[in-house]
């Protein structure tokens, strides 16, 4: 059982959690949020609501790979992990730097999981409030 809240029309938080009792937040940003850079914040919320740029985002926590190290890290296929990283570099949120025939993936900025972690913690701490009121009655 998890907790969905949904913060605007636009804006949904879902938080569960996992099978090893890890908090999971999907962020669903269903249009670009106003304001003076155009609606860009949308698109990165946006972007971070999908769980397998989620995904691939923890997965070069611990450091720069490749698309294969990707494909073998998180089980996904080459093209799903190729599309959602082209995504990722696109709104900068990971850097590539080509050696080779190879391209390499790391983070471009490692505050993304601030924001994460800050969610994470608040959301599991609500679902856990509930928990607890569930278990009294």
């Amino acid at each position: 059982m998890g907790i969905v809240r949904r913060l605007r029309p636009d804006i949904h938080l879902r938080c569960h959690l996992d099978g090893a009792g890890e908090a999971v937040v999907v962020v669903r940003v269903y249009a670009d949020l106003p304001g003076p850079d155009g609606g860009r914040a949308g698109g990165r919320f946006k972007a971070l609501g999908e769980p397998t740029r989620l995904l691939l985002l923890q997965s070069l926590r611990s450091g720069e790979a490749t698309v294969f190290n990707l494909v073998h890290r998180t089980g996904l296929t080459q093209a799903n992990v190729s599309k959602h990283l082209h995504l990722l570099l696109t709104l900068g949120f990971v850097a590539r730097r080509k050696e080779g025939l190879f391209a390499y993936y790391r983070l471009a900025d490692k505050e993304v999981f601030r924001l994460c972690d800050i969610m994470c913690g608040r959301l599991e701490r609500e679902l856990k409030a509930r928990e607890r009121m569930l278990a009294g009655r």
